[in-house]
């Protein structure tokens, strides 16, 4: 049966998806560093990449894992839904990279190196794995690379460790204590070890979240009563994060969106449902993936175009803004037309060989 929708985690996504694009178009080359310092700072401070790991892992067990002790899944019909869930974009913007690097290289433009050798460890989304990993085209792309690492090896990991655990409340709190320990002293990176640390942790929070859920437990259900307590922290943290040590920090992050994620889970909260399942949160995480996939190369072709622009601070707030606009009106192009087709399309031709059920 399919589970209603989350509405607050979309809309959280979507929250994330609109910073990380912020951070990644580099808006500091066109409007003053000391009018945009503050806003890259918080986008720094607030891991967004993070966020969508954690997510993911909270979301699949709730939509696969009906009974966290005794999980079932059709494995084959799994790995096809989230193939097309990421593969297609993923594969249209290595596409864009190039065109847009051949375009660079016809006009004489700033561009970075690409090779050939570059293209099968992307299309065969492992171009942020250890060793033979190269980096890709698209720089976002690499935590597809890493959430595909967790469709294929981590999901199936974590839900058979939680499975043997039993409802063990405290046991589960301990796995959740150490995986956040674990990341709060590694290394932030988008590459080889440290990636692979990051995913493993975060999407593994994300099911020990979802695990709890199915608990029977009152203090959980409280957890619901304070979305805007957890949303609050956030905040504050996000601006004053820079008081506290990297570790404290990072340890800071981890409860305070565990927090978050657990107490916005529930469809029942009306404060879930004001605060972050508003209609414009809600819209930004639908189209999220698109904006996560397309702002690095929008970002580019803004910069070649623009350059560093008048010294006007409202021509260049305007040219932001303009910018911003430009990139939420192409992600919703690209998931109208293009996401989503493409998605159910990969499916319907799956199901020639099995039938699958409705696409998640």
């Amino acid at each position: 049966m399919r589970k209603e929708h989350i509405k607050a985690h979309t809309g959280l996504r979507g929250i994330a998806a609109a910073l990380v694009a912020l951070l990644h178009m580099h808006f500091e080359e066109i409007i003053p560093n000391q009018f945009w310092e503050p806003f890259i700072g918080v986008a720094v401070s607030w891991y967004p990449v993070d966020v969508f790991f954690m997510l993911s892992g909270f979301i699949l067990g709730y939509v696969y894992v009906s009974d966290i002790q005794k999980p079932k899944i059709d494995y084959k019909d799994y790995l096809v839904k989230r193939f097309a869930r990421v593969a297609p974009l993923h594969y249209l913007t290595i596409l864009g990279a190039g065109v847009m690097a051949l375009v660079a290289l016809y006009f004489d433009l700033p561009n970075r190196g690409y090779h050939l050798s570059e293209i099968l460890p992307q299309l065969l989304m492992v171009h942020a794995y250890p060793i033979i990993g190269n980096g890709g085209w698209n720089g976002p792309s690499w935590s597809i690379s890493m959430e595909f690492f967790a469709y294929l090896f981590l999901f199936p990991l974590v839900f058979t460790l939680v499975a043997k655990t039993g409802k063990n409340y405290l046991l589960i709190l301990l796995y959740f204590i150490a995986l956040a320990i674990i990341w709060a002293v590694s290394d932030h990176s988008t590459r080889g070890w440290p990636a692979i640390t990051r995913i493993t942790c975060h999407f593994s929070i994300g099911y020990l979240l979802y695990a709890l859920t199915t608990f029977k437990n009152p203090a959980l259900q409280v957890a619901s009563k304070f979305v805007s307590l957890w949303l609050l922290l956030a905040i504050v943290w996000m601006f004053m994060q820079n008081l506290f040590s990297q570790t404290t920090s990072r340890l800071l992050f981890q409860a305070i969106f565990a927090l978050l994620i657990l107490g916005s889970a529930d469809n029942k909260s009306s404060l879930a449902k004001t605060i972050l399942a508003n209609k414009v949160f809600l819209w930004l995480g639908i189209i999220s993936y698109s904006i996560y996939m397309i702002h690095g190369l929008i970002g580019k072709v803004i910069h070649v175009c623009v350059g560093k622009i008048s010294d006007d601070l409202l021509i260049q707030v305007f040219v932001v803004i303009g910018a911003y606009v430009f990139l939420l009106v192409v992600s919703w192009v690209s998931y109208q037309f293009f996401e989503v087709p493409a998605r159910n399309y990969v499916t319907k031709i799956s199901s020639k060989f099995k039938k699958l059920k409705p696409n998640e």
